[in-house]
């Protein structure tokens, strides 16, 4: 083969091949870009994740009540919100006028807590995924178990502001916004949970028995009503110890009871 011609031949095939290289380069680095993109993705709910106020909240009741029927003095449900450094806000509610604010912190899995009141006193074992003990509340043993909230479950305040507006946010972050329909003793509006997952709201305040219903006419009309909500929806509330009367004087509105639809 004539020197040239071997020579054309060398140059052609060394030509081909930086262009395959090439392309195969190309080729890798974009197929890199995907995997960049989806970590960017993690970062961004890992951010998410790292926003939230880390407090845990578990919700339950004494034992023998159920929600569903339980609606008399004593029937209490209660809550438990932990942070990260152990310290712990718990309430008791029967949504008839009986209820119990505690604080404190934990001590190598077991809480340990006098009331706000001096009334009552909570002991029990912190675990991962349950709360459970016992109160004693003027002379009375009641042994209780709750479970960490998942869905709209938690400790939540309750704030009523002019024009029927009614606010509320959990302990750890779910939020709700609502309009109040006084004709239908109702609230309508939307709920964030702290997850970022959004659910329409509408939620009946009736009272579910004589008692909620007494309980009910002596707390109308204020602002402000702490509320224990269990996953299914179900809630009781009182008012707070400092609450004052709503800035409009709505007079039907109280936050005793509390019944997702």
């Amino acid at each position: 083969m004539p020197y040239r011609l071997y020579h054309l031949l060398r140059c052609s095939i060394i030509l081909v091949s930086l262009l395959a290289l090439g392309l195969l380069v190309a080729s890798c680095s974009g197929s890199q870009q995907q995997p960049g993109s989806q970590q960017q993705g993690s970062s961004q709910k890992e951010g998410t994740a790292l926003a939230a106020n880390g407090v845990t909240e578990y919700v339950g009741t004494v034992q023998g009540v159920n929600p569903q029927k339980s609606y008399f003095p004593g029937d209490f449900f209660i809550a438990v919100a932990r942070d990260e450094a152990g310290n712990v806000t718990a309430y008791l509610c029967d949504a008839t006028g009986n209820a119990q604010l505690f604080s404190g912190k934990i001590a190598e899995d077991q809480l340990d807590v006098r009331s706000q009141s001096g009334e009552a006193t909570l002991s029990a074992t912190v675990a991962n995924s349950t709360v459970d003990g016992q109160i004693e509340l003027r002379g009375a043993t009641l042994p209780f178990a709750t479970s960490k909230a998942e869905s709209i479950g938690g400790l939540y305040t309750f704030t009523k502001a002019e024009g029927d507006v009614v606010t509320a946010k959990s302990e750890r972050g779910n939020e709700l916004s609502a309009k109040y329909l006084p004709d239908e003793q109702a609230l309508q509006g939307a709920a964030t949970l702290a997850n970022g997952e959004e659910r329409s709201l509408k939620a009946s305040l009736r009272p579910r028995s004589q008692a909620e219903g007494q309980a009910y006419e002596q707390q109308a009309g204020f602002s402000d009503y702490r509320m224990i909500v269990l996953d299914s929806g179900i809630g009781k509330g009182n008012k707070t110890v400092n609450s004052k009367p709503a800035p409009d004087g709505t007079s039907n509105f109280s936050m005793v009871a509390y019944t997702w639809e």
